[in-house]
């Protein structure tokens, strides 16, 4: 939905700063798929039987990735959401 509809309707009235937060969003966005693929390969060779060392790296992964995204969704609750305010832009129509 962001790169969809959000990021195209700020982009056509942002400043350079607000260009550049939506390019740093863009690549977090790229980031935390990555991490998530890594995430999906490294929990799926957990089990039961898995010793502690492939444990801890499944729960690090998962802490790593809880916090790329909540981290994420602050700088779109604090930087990005306002734009769609400040350019009277109104996405549900």
């Amino acid at each position: 939905f962001e790169e969809e509809q959000i990021f195209p309707s700020i982009l056509e009235k942002a400043t350079v700063n607000e260009i550049k937060l939506i390019e740093d969003l863009r690549q977090e966005h790229i980031n935390v798929l990555k991490k998530l693929d890594q995430f999906k390969e490294v929990s799926s060779e957990c089990s039961p039987e898995s010793d502690s060392k492939q444990i801890d790296t499944a729960i690090n992964f998962s802490r790593e990735i809880l916090q790329i995204i909540n981290d994420h969704a602050y700088k779109e609750d604090i930087k990005l959401f306002p734009l769609l305010k400040k350019y009277g832009l109104d996405l549900k129509q």
